[in-house]
């Protein structure tokens, strides 16, 4: 994968969520439905992740990518922790963290193998996306 294409209104929908949330952050699930455009699915921080998986298998989307905030998180170095996947069908990552003078920056990670390697994001005005 050399680069992730993500509709506008979406990448707006989630760092609107990153901007308002509590300095706990925000996680979740951008998922496809059978019909229609991506979408952003918030879950609880502490949410049961099996059952969240049901839910998009319930309402016929499939997954895309898992998300996640944080205010702390400011270098350009991958994550290190795996298990913020949830899910091996699941190799896509973005963070939306706070940067230098309060400026959010989306980033997408892929993984690859042991690894997460950096992709490069674009916005599209297309909403399906990539």
């Amino acid at each position: 994968m050399a680069s992730l294409v993500l509709p506008r209104p979406l990448v707006l929908e989630l760092l609107h969520l990153a901007q308002t949330a509590s300095t706990e952050g925000v996680q979740g699930l951008i998922v496809r439905p059978a019909v229609g455009e991506l979408a952003l699915r918030p879950l609880a921080r502490y949410a049961p992740w099996p059952q969240s998986l049901r839910d998009c298998v319930d309402r016929d989307e499939a997954l895309f990518a898992c998300y996640r905030s944080c205010h702390s998180i400011t270098d350009e170095s991958p994550p290190q922790d795996r298990s913020i996947l949830w899910h091996d069908a699941m190799p896509l990552l973005l963070t939306v963290s706070l940067g230098i003078k309060g400026v959010l920056q989306l980033r997408a990670w892929h993984s690859v193998g042991r690894q997460f390697v950096a992709l490069p994001v674009t916005i599209s005005d297309d909403p399906r996306g990539a």
